[in-house]
């Protein structure tokens, strides 16, 4: 309140930079999309987040609530017989899809996992000659170390390794890449936001 009693604009607002903006006739800042505010705006429509179990149960991660399980037969033909995932969610008619696997023979410790993510990008990038990885990196999160890469091919790819009890396990998001700048953002907030269920 200001000393005639009345609300000035600061308390109003809140935020110098928004109040100077519309003095000067310039539109809001962008508002940045979070996952944990339970939705995102992309091209002015709203997609709607919410936490779900996974890994049997025994893990929870943030994506969008419209997911479906893909069903064997479309996952046969999308991957292979052989190299499909053990689950795949898929979101906006299989456009985007998010798919967990369990990956025997490989080290599976914590501290394992900037090497494993070494050697399997190599392995796949060897699988597509004519793509780049754009980002690689490896983080803490959640109490765990997640390594990721990613490349666009024919479609944008982003693969990540972390480790569960006694098993690693490899995650992969992809997106057509005209969307990718958008869903980026999004898969790394979604991987951050993973939880063991106590």
């Amino acid at each position: 309140m200001g000393s005639n009693g009345r609300v000035e604009e600061q308390d109003i607002f809140g935020d110098e930079d928004f109040i100077f903006n519309m003095a000067q006739g310039q539109r809001a800042p962008e508002r940045e999309n979070n996952i944990l505010d339970g939705y995102v705006v992309l091209d002015e429509d709203m997609i709607t987040f919410k936490k779900v179990r996974i890994l049997e149960g025994n893990m929870t991660i943030i994506m969008p609530e419209a997911h479906e399980v893909m069903t064997e037969e479309m996952s046969k033909g999308r991957y292979g017989a052989e190299d499909r995932p053990d689950v795949t969610y898929t979101f906006y008619g299989n456009d985007i899809n998010f798919a967990l696997s369990y990956k025997n023979g490989l080290p599976s410790e914590d501290e394992d996992i900037p090497g494993v993510k070494d050697l399997v990008e190599r392995m796949v990038m060897r699988s597509f000659p004519g793509s780049k990885v754009i980002d690689s990196a490896t983080v803490q999160g959640s109490g765990r170390t997640v390594g990721y890469f990613d490349f666009a091919s024919e479609v944008y790819n982003l693969i990540f390794f972390f480790s569960f009890g006694e098993n690693l396990v490899m995650g992969s998001f992809e997106c057509y890449k005209t969307c990718m700048n958008d869903w980026k953002p999004l898969f790394l907030q979604m991987i951050g936001s993973m939880e063991d269920v106590p």
